[in-house]
């Protein structure tokens, strides 16, 4: 019995060994347990924070949309006002051709009404100056009969002063 009982101190011995590394074990395990429970904690803050940062995210994302959406409106807007300018340059030159018509006609009509003056002021410069031209000549042509008188009247004068003469 004696062995049993040694036998049994030894088993029973063995066995609080057991038990005091059973319950280290236990420790370590509570431990990690504790650990984990931290490190879930941790995760769960995480994915909540990731949650949070997911939100922002999409509002951010239906910011930028709204913005796209605002920028696309507005690049529509810019278009009709470019189409509009060049609408209204196109206007514009239409306008300005009209009136450099105009001016050019206008221009050409005085310059025709200019030229019908100075072509009937011409036509009677000429008539005048024809009309010199002859008064001109039967001017010389009366002088030229004059001189001619004159010459005859003094050839007369001489022929009557010479007959005179001889006879006398």
């Amino acid at each position: 019995m004696e062995e049993t009982l040694k036998l049994i101190l030894t088993k029973l011995t063995s066995l609080e060994e057991g038990q005091k590394a059973l319950l280290g074990r236990q420790a370590a395990m509570e431990k990690r347990q504790a650990s984990l429970e931290q490190r879930q904690i941790s995760m769960e803050k995480r994915q909540a924070s990731l949650e949070q940062l997911q939100i922002s995210m999409e509002k951010r994302q239906a910011s930028l949309e709204q913005l796209q959406i605002s920028m696309e409106k507005r690049q529509a807007s810019l278009e009709d006002g470019q189409k509009s300018l060049m609408q209204g340059q196109h206007e514009i030159r239409l306008e300005l051709d009209r009136r450099i018509t105009e001016s050019e006609n206008m221009i050409l009509n005085e310059l025709d009404r200019v030229q019908e003056r100075f072509d009937t002021k011409f036509t009677r410069i000429e008539k005048n100056l024809e009309e010199i031209q002859q008064y001109y000549r039967i001017n010389r042509l009366e002088n030229d009969n004059t001189t001619l008188l004159l010459k005859l009247h003094d050839d007369i004068q001489k022929r009557v002063a010479e007959l005179e003469r001889k006879t006398a």
